[in-house]
Protein backbone atom coordinates (compact mmCIF):
# COMPACT_ATOMS: atom_id res chain seq x y z
CA UNK A 1 0.00 0.00 0.00
CA UNK A 2 1.75 3.50 -0.85
CA UNK A 3 0.24 7.00 -0.84
CA UNK A 4 0.55 9.13 -3.69
CA UNK A 5 3.65 10.05 -4.77
CA UNK A 6 5.27 13.75 -6.15
CA UNK A 7 8.12 13.80 -8.15
CA UNK A 8 9.12 13.73 -11.65
CA UNK A 9 12.90 11.69 -11.13
CA UNK A 10 14.54 9.24 -8.79
CA UNK A 11 17.91 8.68 -8.58
CA UNK A 12 17.60 6.07 -11.50
CA UNK A 13 15.89 8.20 -13.89
CA UNK A 14 17.77 11.15 -13.50
CA UNK A 15 21.14 8.56 -14.54
CA UNK A 16 19.80 8.40 -17.85
CA UNK A 17 18.14 11.57 -18.64
CA UNK A 18 14.77 10.37 -18.43
CA UNK A 19 11.78 11.31 -16.03
CA UNK A 20 8.56 10.30 -15.30
CA UNK A 21 4.73 11.82 -16.41
CA UNK A 22 3.84 14.57 -14.82
CA UNK A 23 0.35 14.38 -14.61
CA UNK A 24 -2.21 17.75 -13.47
CA UNK A 25 -5.48 17.12 -14.87
CA UNK A 26 -8.43 16.78 -13.20
CA UNK A 27 -7.95 12.74 -13.68
CA UNK A 28 -4.85 11.67 -13.32
CA UNK A 29 -2.88 14.40 -11.37
CA UNK A 30 -1.99 14.40 -8.44
CA UNK A 31 -2.34 18.13 -5.87
CA UNK A 32 0.72 18.83 -5.92
CA UNK A 33 1.63 18.81 -9.26
CA UNK A 34 -1.64 21.07 -10.04
CA UNK A 35 -0.84 23.26 -7.47
CA UNK A 36 3.22 23.76 -8.41
CA UNK A 37 2.14 24.12 -12.22
CA UNK A 38 -0.98 27.07 -11.42
CA UNK A 39 1.69 28.57 -9.72
CA UNK A 40 4.68 28.26 -12.46
CA UNK A 41 1.66 29.82 -15.14
CA UNK A 42 0.47 32.71 -12.10
CA UNK A 43 -2.65 31.22 -11.83
CA UNK A 44 -4.50 30.62 -7.99
CA UNK A 45 -3.63 27.68 -6.74
CA UNK A 46 -7.39 25.75 -6.47
CA UNK A 47 -7.66 24.62 -3.20
CA UNK A 48 -11.10 22.18 -3.74
CA UNK A 49 -13.67 23.28 -0.51
CA UNK A 50 -11.33 24.67 1.94
CA UNK A 51 -8.27 22.62 2.10
CA UNK A 52 -9.06 20.26 5.17
CA UNK A 53 -9.03 17.36 3.96
CA UNK A 54 -5.85 15.38 4.03
CA UNK A 55 -3.77 13.48 1.81
CA UNK A 56 -0.68 10.79 2.27
CA UNK A 57 2.27 12.44 -0.06
CA UNK A 58 5.78 10.78 -0.83
CA UNK A 59 8.77 11.91 -2.54
CA UNK A 60 9.17 9.16 -6.17
CA UNK A 61 13.06 9.23 -4.96
CA UNK A 62 11.81 7.39 -1.30
CA UNK A 63 9.02 5.49 -2.77
CA UNK A 64 11.81 4.07 -5.34
CA UNK A 65 13.98 3.54 -2.45
CA UNK A 66 11.49 1.83 -0.31
CA UNK A 67 10.25 -0.34 -3.11
CA UNK A 68 13.74 -1.92 -3.80
CA UNK A 69 14.23 -2.35 -0.03
CA UNK A 70 10.88 -4.91 -0.40
CA UNK A 71 13.13 -7.31 -2.19
CA UNK A 72 15.11 -7.53 0.99
CA UNK A 73 12.19 -8.69 3.33
CA UNK A 74 12.11 -12.21 4.05
CA UNK A 75 8.37 -14.11 3.85
CA UNK A 76 7.65 -17.34 5.20
CA UNK A 77 6.14 -20.03 2.65
CA UNK A 78 2.41 -18.69 2.43
CA UNK A 79 2.62 -15.63 4.31
CA UNK A 80 1.12 -12.90 3.02
CA UNK A 81 2.00 -8.76 4.90
CA UNK A 82 0.90 -5.58 3.49
CA UNK A 83 3.77 -2.85 4.16
CA UNK A 84 1.56 0.14 4.61
CA UNK A 85 4.46 3.08 2.83
CA UNK A 86 2.65 6.55 3.77
CA UNK A 87 4.84 7.93 5.60
CA UNK A 88 3.20 11.83 5.94
CA UNK A 89 0.02 12.68 5.41
CA UNK A 90 -0.82 16.75 4.65
CA UNK A 91 -4.03 18.88 4.69
CA UNK A 92 -4.39 20.04 0.96
CA UNK A 93 -4.12 23.70 2.43
CA UNK A 94 -0.81 22.91 4.06
CA UNK A 95 0.09 21.82 0.29
CA UNK A 96 -0.60 24.49 -1.04
CA UNK A 97 1.14 26.48 1.25
CA UNK A 98 4.49 24.57 0.92
CA UNK A 99 4.05 25.40 -2.91
CA UNK A 100 3.13 28.77 -2.58
CA UNK A 101 6.20 29.34 0.02
CA UNK A 102 8.77 27.78 -2.12
CA UNK A 103 7.65 29.51 -5.80
CA UNK A 104 7.47 32.73 -3.74
CA UNK A 105 10.77 32.47 -2.74
CA UNK A 106 11.42 32.26 -6.27
CA UNK A 107 9.94 35.56 -7.12
CA UNK A 108 6.42 34.69 -8.29
CA UNK A 109 3.35 35.84 -6.79
CA UNK A 110 1.50 32.79 -5.78
CA UNK A 111 -2.71 33.12 -4.68
CA UNK A 112 -4.34 30.53 -2.80
CA UNK A 113 -8.17 30.32 -4.03
CA UNK A 114 -10.02 28.50 -1.75
CA UNK A 115 -13.40 26.76 -2.51
CA UNK A 116 -14.08 27.92 -6.01
CA UNK A 117 -13.93 24.73 -7.56
CA UNK A 118 -15.31 22.06 -5.70
CA UNK A 119 -16.12 19.18 -8.20
CA UNK A 120 -15.68 16.68 -5.32
CA UNK A 121 -17.81 18.67 -2.82
CA UNK A 122 -15.12 18.76 0.16
CA UNK A 123 -16.79 22.08 1.61
CA UNK A 124 -19.58 20.12 2.46
CA UNK A 125 -17.33 17.27 3.62
CA UNK A 126 -15.81 19.81 5.91
CA UNK A 127 -12.64 17.56 6.05
CA UNK A 128 -14.37 14.10 6.59
CA UNK A 129 -11.62 12.32 4.51
CA UNK A 130 -8.06 12.09 6.13
CA UNK A 131 -5.19 9.71 5.93
CA UNK A 132 -3.83 7.66 7.95
CA UNK A 133 -0.10 7.50 8.62
CA UNK A 134 1.78 4.22 7.91
CA UNK A 135 2.87 2.28 11.34
CA UNK A 136 4.39 -0.23 9.98
CA UNK A 137 8.04 1.49 10.84
CA UNK A 138 8.96 0.48 6.89
CA UNK A 139 9.70 3.84 5.95
CA UNK A 140 11.66 4.39 9.21
CA UNK A 141 14.33 2.39 7.93
CA UNK A 142 14.74 4.64 4.60
CA UNK A 143 16.88 6.47 7.28
CA UNK A 144 15.92 9.66 5.14
CA UNK A 145 13.08 11.09 3.82
CA UNK A 146 13.20 13.92 1.02
CA UNK A 147 11.11 16.76 2.12
CA UNK A 148 7.99 18.14 -0.10
CA UNK A 149 9.94 21.23 -0.61
CA UNK A 150 12.79 20.24 -1.83
CA UNK A 151 10.88 17.95 -4.57
CA UNK A 152 8.95 21.12 -5.34
CA UNK A 153 12.14 23.03 -5.76
CA UNK A 154 13.78 19.89 -7.71
CA UNK A 155 10.49 19.71 -9.67
CA UNK A 156 10.11 23.46 -10.59
CA UNK A 157 13.90 23.43 -12.17
CA UNK A 158 12.92 20.49 -14.44
CA UNK A 159 9.83 21.68 -15.44
CA UNK A 160 10.20 25.28 -16.04
CA UNK A 161 11.97 24.86 -19.34
CA UNK A 162 8.64 22.85 -20.55
CA UNK A 163 5.93 24.82 -19.06
CA UNK A 164 4.93 26.00 -22.78
CA UNK A 165 3.72 22.48 -23.51
CA UNK A 166 1.19 22.86 -20.77
CA UNK A 167 -2.26 22.53 -21.46
CA UNK A 168 -3.89 25.08 -19.03
CA UNK A 169 -7.63 24.14 -20.42
CA UNK A 170 -7.21 20.79 -18.25
CA UNK A 171 -6.17 22.28 -15.11
CA UNK A 172 -9.26 23.47 -13.85
CA UNK A 173 -12.08 20.88 -12.75
CA UNK A 174 -15.01 20.15 -15.57
CA UNK A 175 -16.25 17.08 -13.68
CA UNK A 176 -18.62 17.07 -10.70
CA UNK A 177 -17.35 13.62 -8.82
CA UNK A 178 -20.50 13.26 -6.87
CA UNK A 179 -22.57 12.00 -10.19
Amino acid sequence: MQSTVFGVNSQSTEKHGEYTRFDYDEIYGTVLNRFLIQAMLGLPLSVYGEGRHSSGIMVLNDAVKSLSMLTSEKLQSGEYRVINNNPRAYKIIELAKKVQNVLSNKGHKVEISLGEYDPRHEKRENGKYSVTTAQSGFFDRLNSETSIESEINDSYGILKPHLSRVKSSVIYPTLDWSE
